[in-house]
């Protein structure tokens, strides 16, 4: 997957490996879970699971999450994305 999408303050990429350090602070906070109804990593090992799932998605599907990146300082600040859902029936 390469989306690369601007704002004035936040760039919307493909996660990373080097993203690794940014999502497990982000995935192992119970306050962030509080709101997302799952509960945190615990490990940096789960979160590179779930880094290697997140890359399966883009190889897969062609879709997936994006790092939130701050254009001013660089750093990684979130996640969001797209979510490819078979669980749903959408005949019309």
């Amino acid at each position: 997957m390469q989306y690369h999408i601007e704002t004035n303050r936040i760039i919307l990429r493909e996660l990373r490996s080097l993203d690794l350090d940014g999502l497990f602070e982000l995935d192992s906070d119970l306050d962030v879970h509080k709101y997302l109804g799952n509960k945190p990593v615990k490990t940096r090992e789960e979160s590179i699971r779930i880094l290697e799932s997140v890359f399966n998605q883009y190889k897969e599907r062609g879709i997936g999450r994006f790092a939130v990146i701050e254009k001013s300082s660089g750093d990684f600040v979130g996640w969001s994305g797209i979510r490819f859902n078979t669980e749903y029936n959408m005949n019309c």
